[in-house]
């Protein structure tokens, strides 16, 4: 990572989630929203609606979820600068623009939107557009699933029949005649069916900044996302380590500074070892570390990866073995139960996280067996909103096939990710509930790093 002292970076790089119910201003404020920041706009609904589209163009069957994952899968998104501030989009080479808004693609977005396979499809394409920042986006799941490192997450509400009377004002004004009542029946319906499907279902991010559009104009609506994003940049900017200057976060004592060099040389010469995602700016402030689990090199791997000195949880047992946890206590290893709630364990992480000390933690709590990723913990949910400190997700690739990454036939990859952040006090309650909701925001924002190793690897 490098030192900044350049504000304006951090507007350049600045990716803002806008989630919220059908209705209630999301694209038409993204857009006001990127062209008061000079960011790029990308409508993940329109990108759902495209696959509606294709869907009803091509005579599909939308209840045929096998066929609908297949369109999804090779269809052709792009998004291209068009009049008025609004972008045009295109499917397959097709200009669907208007088509997408259409009451019919209306009637089934949720319905294709709904299967697994389909939000895959398209939270991988969405990930890829965002590229380094710079960007707004909008839809429903954008700050809890598909972005949770965002640097600036908002939860658009309003009331059911103001969303029904602002969509019968936007039909009335392209021609077209719908009752009141038969509009607010639709959204009531969208509204029930976001809300309850069981992959990505429309919630508030913890940590998001809530904003009621009921009584607000659009331009409204802007300037206040407008001024929390500002806001936003302003805090980042203000922790950047300065040029020349110290990190006191990023302190090392000198063994410790040595090992972790020689690991990441050992790392590299015999394993091929290549760390990615730390190009953005050094920032003056400590993390909670939060990696995905294969082997029992991951700790030694990932930590010397870090560049700063940690702290790291450690099962038990490890510091009953002779020498060994005199030796693992000098790097930091906090002892912690398995299978239980080790009161002390995070008793004691928490201090150290108040103190300005980063921590590595495994979420998953073991070694997970199979490719994918194990279900998580709350405990990193519980650190991170007690104590208000940052998560950066890392996904550790390679790390239990050593044999083969040592003749190059695997690669060895630590990949980082941007920090989940609990923004907003007020929604990052520490609830039980938050805690498991914000840990599952951590471990998507791991698996999107999966997804782009996995799928750029050589």
């Amino acid at each position: 990572m490098h030192p900044t002292t350049d504000h304006g970076e951090f507007f350049r790089r600045l990716i803002v989630a806008i989630d919220g119910p059908a209705g209630s201003g999301k694209t038409t404020t993204a857009r006001g929203v990127a062209r008061e920041l000079g960011l790029r706009h990308i409508d993940t609904g329109a990108m759902y609606r495209a696959v509606a589209w294709k869907v009803l163009e091509t005579g599909t069957d939308p209840g045929d979820a096998c066929r609908v994952a297949g369109i999804a899968e090779t269809i052709e998104i792009a998004f291209s600068p068009g009049g008025s501030g609004a972008e045009r989009i295109t499917a397959d080479g097709a200009d669907v623009s208007e088509a997408v808004r259409s009451l019919e693609v209306t009637r089934h977005v949720s319905l294709v939107s709904s299967y697994p396979p389909v939000r895959r499809a398209m939270v991988r394409l969405q990930r890829r557009l965002v590229g380094k920042g710079g960007v707004v986006l909008e839809g429903r799941d954008i700050g809890s699933v598909v972005l949770p490192g965002a640097h600036v997450k908002i939860f658009l509400g309003a009331s059911v029949e103001e969303r029904a009377n602002r969509r019968v004002r936007e039909l009335e004004a392209k021609g077209i005649s719908r009752t009141f009542e038969e509009i607010r029946a639709d959204i009531e319906r969208r509204d029930r069916f976001d809300s309850t499907r069981e992959m990505s279902p429309l919630k508030v991010a913890v940590g998001a900044h809530v904003v009621d559009t009921t009584s607000l104009t659009i331009d409204q609506e802007v300037d206040r996302i407008v001024e929390i994003s500002r806001q936003t940049a302003t805090f980042l900017s203000a922790r950047a380590a300065k040029d020349g200057g110290l990190n006191p976060h990023t302190r090392q004592r000198f063994f410790y500074a040595a090992t972790c060099a020689w690991v990441r040389l050992l790392g590299k010469v015999l394993f091929g070892l290549r760390v990615i995602g730390r190009e953005g700016p050094e920032l003056a402030e400590n993390y909670i570390y939060a990696c995905n689990h294969r082997s029992s090199a991951d700790p030694p791997i990932v930590a010397a990866s870090i560049g700063r000195e940690i702290h790291i949880m450690a099962k038990e047992s490890l510091f009953r073995a002779p020498g060994l946890g005199r030796l693992i206590r000098y790097y930091n290893a906090i002892p912690t139960r398995r299978g239980t709630f080790d009161r002390e364990a995070f008793r004691t992480a928490v201090e150290v996280l108040n103190g300005g000390r980063s921590l590595l933690i495994f979420p998953e709590g073991t070694r997970a067996r199979r490719d994918r990723l194990a279900e998580a913990k709350p405990g990193v949910g519980y650190l991170a909103l007690h104590t208000g400190v940052p998560v950066v997700p890392i996904y550790a690739h390679g790390t239990g096939r050593l044999k083969s990454a040592l003749v190059r036939r695997h690669a060895l990859i630590v990949a980082y990710g941007d920090p989940v952040r609990a923004a907003n006090r007020d929604t990052a309650a520490p609830t039980a509930e938050n805690c498991r909701e914000f840990t599952r925001m951590v471990m998507a924002a791991i698996e999107a790093l999966r997804d782009e190793v996995e799928g750029t690897r050589s």
